[in-house]
């Protein structure tokens, strides 16, 4: 099995990615098998719209950071969806699961990070790292599902805090 060095991006030492005219700046970084997009938001905020077929997740690690998610047909990537539309506020250092589906995800008040799988091609591409993923990395392990299920004990109910 051949070995590959670990692949690291410092946001701000490089170029976004995407930089609107409000002054908002995205970034995008990858591994094998997810991207990430680290968001700062300009004077209006930043606008997320997206149709995913898996779920994907929304970190707002400063305090004054908020966002409003509205979904559309929630769970369309075979989990149990809440179907038609659900409108959610989120603020700040909390992450946010985002179903499969259409999502409108506006966000304001601070820096957010947005976690997608690799199934996100066009993300994919835009990561200032994407050379490194050309071909994939024998060494990190696929799942054997193209998806995680939940330990039947924990469906449908809360992780106890701490």
């Amino acid at each position: 099995m051949a070995n590959y060095p670990a692949d690291y991006v410092v946001f701000h030492q490089v170029p976004p990615t995407r930089a609107d005219g409000d002054g908002t700046r995205h970034w995008h970084a990858r591994g094998q098998n997810f991207v990430v997009a680290y968001l700062e938001s300009g004077s209006s905020g930043v606008r997320l719209q997206r149709t995913q077929p898996d779920e994907w997740m929304l970190l707002l690690p400063e305090a004054d950071a908020r966002a409003r998610i509205t979904v559309d047909g929630a769970g369309q990537g075979g989990g149990q969806g809440l179907g038609g539309r659900a409108v959610a506020e989120a603020h700040g250092e909390t992450l946010s699961v985002i179903p499969a589906g259409a999502a409108d995800v506006q966000i304001g008040g601070g820096p957010a990070v947005a976690i997608f799988s690799s199934l996100a091609a066009d993300l994919c591409e835009l990561a200032v790292n994407a050379g490194s993923y050309v071909a994939e990395h024998d060494n990190v392990v696929r799942s054997a599902s193209p998806t995680c299920r939940l330990l039947p004990a924990l469906q449908g109910k809360a992780l106890p805090p701490g």
